[in-house]
Parts: structure tokens; sequence; C-alpha cells
């Protein structure tokens, strides 16, 4: 089904289920239509990846964009899930022990350190000067 239009799809359905009101003896209850789905996503997750990542980086870290390129670019498929766990666990030295083994310099304590006054002016309701 996955190179049929929605309409070339229900009209297919419309007449298997016509089939199957036809097939079934008068009066009786025709029999049920079973079907069985796969889902196949035509993503490519590592283009997918290396797009995201960066702005992710810059929205929850503070990495200047430019970098979080440079590290998207750098990482393999491992490296990736190393990257995404430590980013839902929390941590600075894996993020920074997986920087150096992709090669880049990233310094993610002073991206850190620089974005916490941002996130306590937009979450917690600080003023600009008492997050400083």
């Amino acid at each position: 089904a996955s190179f049929m239009t929605k309409e070339q799809f229900e009209q297919v359905v419309e007449t298997a289920v016509a089939a199957l009101r036809n097939a079934a003896r008068a009066g009786a209850e025709p029999p049920t239509l079973k079907m069985r789905f796969k889902r196949g996503l035509n993503i490519d997750f590592v283009k997918r990846f290396r797009q995201v990542m960066p702005s992710v980086l810059r929205k929850s870290l503070g990495v200047p964009l430019l970098q979080g390129q440079e590290l998207a670019k750098n990482v393999n498929m491992d490296q990736m899930k190393l990257l995404v766990f430590t980013l839902q666990n929390g941590g600075l030295k894996p993020l920074d022990d997986l920087a150096t083994c992709a090669g880049c310099e990233i310094n993610f304590g002073n991206a850190w350190r620089s974005h916490i006054p941002t996130v306590l002016v937009l979450k917690y309701g600080f003023t600009r000067r008492g997050a400083q």
C-alpha cells in the first residue's frame, strides 16, 4: 500500500469489502475483513539528526550553532545514540568526551554557564539582572 495514493487504497478496500459481502450467503453475517499493516518510515534518521541536533544543543545547552553543526557532522551512529542518551539524562562530561572522540572543539561547560541566565529568565521568571 506504500505505492498507492489514499484514493487508490480506499478503492481497493471498498472492492474487497464488496467481494466479501457478495461471497456471504444470503442472510448470513459477512466475514470480517482483517488487514495487517507494517509501518514503513521513509525517513533518513542520520540526515534528520544532523539537521536537528545543532538547534537542540543550542536550546538545551547554549552551544553555538556552528559548533553544534560540526559535532552533528562528525558523530557516527553509536555516538548519536550516546549523545541523545546524555541529553535526556544529563551530564557535561560525557558530552565533552564525545566531542573529543568526534574531533570537535566544544567547551560545553562555558556554553552551559553562559546559557544558565537565559534559562533562569525564561523558565523561572528571574530578572535578567538577578540571573547574572
